[in-house]
Protein backbone atom coordinates (compact mmCIF):
# COMPACT_ATOMS: atom_id res chain seq x y z
CA UNK A 1 0.00 0.00 0.00
CA UNK A 2 2.97 2.18 -1.20
CA UNK A 3 0.35 4.67 -2.75
CA UNK A 4 -2.44 4.49 -0.69
CA UNK A 5 -3.26 8.20 -1.26
CA UNK A 6 -3.96 7.17 -4.51
CA UNK A 7 -7.22 5.91 -3.61
CA UNK A 8 -8.07 8.21 -1.55
CA UNK A 9 -7.82 10.81 -4.65
CA UNK A 10 -9.92 8.22 -6.30
CA UNK A 11 -12.82 8.14 -3.74
CA UNK A 12 -12.52 11.91 -3.52
CA UNK A 13 -12.72 11.94 -7.69
CA UNK A 14 -15.64 9.56 -7.62
CA UNK A 15 -17.65 11.28 -4.77
CA UNK A 16 -17.00 14.69 -7.19
CA UNK A 17 -18.24 13.00 -9.97
CA UNK A 18 -21.09 11.35 -8.39
CA UNK A 19 -21.80 14.91 -7.16
CA UNK A 20 -21.70 16.82 -10.48
CA UNK A 21 -23.73 14.02 -12.72
CA UNK A 22 -26.64 14.33 -10.41
CA UNK A 23 -26.17 18.22 -10.23
CA UNK A 24 -26.01 17.82 -13.86
CA UNK A 25 -29.26 15.48 -14.28
CA UNK A 26 -31.66 17.98 -11.84
CA UNK A 27 -30.72 21.45 -14.20
CA UNK A 28 -31.40 19.19 -17.69
CA UNK A 29 -34.44 17.89 -16.23
CA UNK A 30 -35.23 21.89 -14.67
CA UNK A 31 -34.32 23.29 -17.83
CA UNK A 32 -36.60 21.01 -19.55
CA UNK A 33 -39.46 21.77 -17.69
CA UNK A 34 -38.64 25.34 -18.49
CA UNK A 35 -38.81 24.53 -21.93
CA UNK A 36 -42.10 22.99 -21.52
CA UNK A 37 -43.41 26.08 -19.43
CA UNK A 38 -42.35 28.02 -22.30
CA UNK A 39 -43.25 26.20 -25.51
CA UNK A 40 -47.22 25.36 -23.36
CA UNK A 41 -47.02 29.98 -23.06
CA UNK A 42 -46.13 30.29 -26.55
CA UNK A 43 -49.20 27.74 -27.53
CA UNK A 44 -51.61 29.07 -25.23
CA UNK A 45 -50.21 33.23 -26.86
CA UNK A 46 -50.85 31.65 -30.11
CA UNK A 47 -54.13 30.27 -29.49
CA UNK A 48 -54.98 33.84 -27.63
CA UNK A 49 -54.14 35.65 -31.04
CA UNK A 50 -56.01 33.19 -32.90
CA UNK A 51 -58.89 33.58 -31.06
CA UNK A 52 -59.50 37.21 -30.58
CA UNK A 53 -57.66 38.91 -33.72
CA UNK A 54 -61.38 38.77 -34.45
CA UNK A 55 -64.17 38.76 -31.76
CA UNK A 56 -67.87 39.47 -31.36
CA UNK A 57 -69.60 40.46 -27.90
CA UNK A 58 -71.01 37.26 -27.30
CA UNK A 59 -67.85 35.64 -27.68
CA UNK A 60 -66.19 38.26 -25.23
CA UNK A 61 -69.10 38.09 -22.88
CA UNK A 62 -68.82 34.11 -22.30
CA UNK A 63 -64.62 34.69 -21.92
CA UNK A 64 -63.39 34.94 -18.28
CA UNK A 65 -62.01 38.84 -17.46
CA UNK A 66 -58.15 37.16 -17.24
CA UNK A 67 -58.62 35.10 -20.75
CA UNK A 68 -59.96 37.94 -22.63
CA UNK A 69 -57.43 41.26 -21.20
CA UNK A 70 -54.69 38.47 -22.29
CA UNK A 71 -56.42 38.07 -25.72
CA UNK A 72 -56.72 41.54 -26.34
CA UNK A 73 -53.20 42.35 -25.47
CA UNK A 74 -51.70 39.55 -27.29
CA UNK A 75 -53.20 40.83 -30.59
CA UNK A 76 -52.33 44.63 -29.99
CA UNK A 77 -48.79 43.16 -28.49
CA UNK A 78 -48.23 41.13 -31.91
CA UNK A 79 -49.15 44.52 -34.12
CA UNK A 80 -46.68 46.80 -31.97
CA UNK A 81 -43.71 44.22 -32.51
CA UNK A 82 -44.23 43.52 -36.00
CA UNK A 83 -44.13 47.61 -36.45
CA UNK A 84 -40.77 49.29 -37.48
CA UNK A 85 -42.24 52.24 -35.22
CA UNK A 86 -43.81 50.35 -32.07
CA UNK A 87 -44.22 54.10 -30.37
CA UNK A 88 -46.30 54.93 -33.64
CA UNK A 89 -48.11 52.25 -33.94
CA UNK A 90 -49.28 52.17 -29.95
CA UNK A 91 -50.22 55.54 -30.42
CA UNK A 92 -52.82 54.42 -33.89
CA UNK A 93 -54.46 52.12 -31.13
CA UNK A 94 -57.71 53.62 -29.56
CA UNK A 95 -58.33 54.95 -26.45
CA UNK A 96 -59.87 51.91 -25.23
CA UNK A 97 -57.08 49.74 -26.72
CA UNK A 98 -54.60 51.81 -24.68
CA UNK A 99 -56.06 51.80 -21.48
CA UNK A 100 -56.79 48.01 -21.61
CA UNK A 101 -52.73 47.74 -22.85
CA UNK A 102 -52.08 49.83 -19.80
CA UNK A 103 -54.00 47.88 -17.42
CA UNK A 104 -52.37 44.68 -18.08
CA UNK A 105 -49.61 45.71 -17.05
CA UNK A 106 -50.43 47.26 -13.87
CA UNK A 107 -51.99 44.28 -12.94
CA UNK A 108 -49.09 42.35 -14.14
CA UNK A 109 -46.22 44.07 -11.84
CA UNK A 110 -48.69 45.06 -9.50
CA UNK A 111 -49.57 41.59 -9.00
CA UNK A 112 -46.06 40.24 -8.96
CA UNK A 113 -44.39 43.41 -6.95
CA UNK A 114 -46.05 46.36 -6.64
CA UNK A 115 -47.83 49.82 -8.41
CA UNK A 116 -44.26 51.75 -7.81
CA UNK A 117 -42.59 48.43 -10.05
CA UNK A 118 -44.78 49.39 -12.55
CA UNK A 119 -43.69 52.95 -13.15
CA UNK A 120 -40.23 51.70 -12.03
CA UNK A 121 -40.05 49.38 -15.20
CA UNK A 122 -42.59 50.96 -17.73
CA UNK A 123 -41.88 53.90 -19.74
CA UNK A 124 -44.65 56.55 -21.48
CA UNK A 125 -47.35 56.25 -22.57
CA UNK A 126 -47.74 53.78 -20.16
CA UNK A 127 -46.66 55.95 -16.88
CA UNK A 128 -49.30 58.79 -17.98
CA UNK A 129 -52.36 57.03 -19.00
CA UNK A 130 -51.80 54.86 -15.88
CA UNK A 131 -54.88 56.74 -13.73
CA UNK A 132 -56.82 57.57 -16.36
CA UNK A 133 -57.33 54.27 -17.18
CA UNK A 134 -58.28 52.77 -13.90
CA UNK A 135 -60.27 55.80 -13.93
CA UNK A 136 -62.35 55.00 -17.24
CA UNK A 137 -63.25 51.51 -15.57
CA UNK A 138 -64.29 52.56 -12.13
CA UNK A 139 -61.43 52.72 -10.23
CA UNK A 140 -61.40 56.19 -8.85
CA UNK A 141 -59.87 55.87 -5.78
CA UNK A 142 -56.97 53.49 -7.47
CA UNK A 143 -56.91 56.30 -9.88
CA UNK A 144 -55.50 59.15 -7.44
CA UNK A 145 -53.19 56.39 -5.77
CA UNK A 146 -51.59 56.31 -9.10
CA UNK A 147 -51.99 59.65 -9.98
CA UNK A 148 -49.92 60.49 -6.75
CA UNK A 149 -47.38 57.73 -7.78
CA UNK A 150 -47.04 58.54 -11.06
CA UNK A 151 -46.06 62.41 -9.92
CA UNK A 152 -42.75 61.23 -7.88
CA UNK A 153 -42.03 59.36 -11.05
CA UNK A 154 -42.62 62.21 -13.55
CA UNK A 155 -39.16 63.25 -15.19
CA UNK A 156 -41.39 66.52 -15.79
CA UNK A 157 -42.41 67.22 -12.58
CA UNK A 158 -39.94 69.19 -10.77
CA UNK A 159 -41.67 69.76 -7.58
CA UNK A 160 -42.33 66.48 -6.58
CA UNK A 161 -39.41 64.08 -5.84
CA UNK A 162 -39.13 60.29 -5.46
CA UNK A 163 -39.80 59.34 -1.39
CA UNK A 164 -39.31 56.04 -0.26
CA UNK A 165 -41.81 55.61 2.60
CA UNK A 166 -44.40 57.53 0.40
CA UNK A 167 -43.96 55.00 -2.32
CA UNK A 168 -44.09 52.38 0.23
CA UNK A 169 -47.22 54.03 1.92
CA UNK A 170 -49.06 54.51 -1.76
CA UNK A 171 -48.09 50.33 -3.09
CA UNK A 172 -50.05 49.22 0.34
CA UNK A 173 -52.63 51.72 -0.10
CA UNK A 174 -53.19 50.13 -4.01
CA UNK A 175 -53.19 46.79 -2.37
CA UNK A 176 -55.57 47.27 -0.25
CA UNK A 177 -57.63 49.47 -2.04
CA UNK A 178 -57.76 46.75 -5.36
CA UNK A 179 -59.41 43.82 -5.63
CA UNK A 180 -57.61 42.47 -8.84
CA UNK A 181 -61.04 39.76 -9.82
CA UNK A 182 -62.96 43.01 -9.53
CA UNK A 183 -61.00 45.25 -11.41
CA UNK A 184 -60.82 42.58 -14.18
CA UNK A 185 -64.10 41.81 -14.21
CA UNK A 186 -64.78 46.10 -14.48
CA UNK A 187 -62.18 45.71 -17.71
CA UNK A 188 -64.01 43.08 -19.09
CA UNK A 189 -67.56 45.09 -18.78
CA UNK A 190 -65.44 47.79 -20.44
CA UNK A 191 -64.05 45.95 -23.45
CA UNK A 192 -67.54 44.32 -24.41
CA UNK A 193 -68.73 48.27 -24.19
CA UNK A 194 -66.08 49.42 -26.29
CA UNK A 195 -65.98 46.28 -28.37
CA UNK A 196 -65.95 48.08 -31.49
CA UNK A 197 -62.88 49.50 -30.51
CA UNK A 198 -61.47 46.29 -29.77
CA UNK A 199 -62.37 44.56 -33.55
Amino acid sequence: MEYWYLWVIFAVLCVVTVFVVIKASASGKQHKIDNEREMKELERLRELKSKFISFDETEADKTDARTLLDGVCVVMQVRIEKSENSEKEFSLLSQPQKFAYTLNYIIEDSEAQSLSFFFKNNGEPLVSLAAEALSEVGEDRASVICRNMFSMFDENNEQVSLDDNEIERLDSQFLTEVDFDRLLTEIKSYIIDNIKAFQ
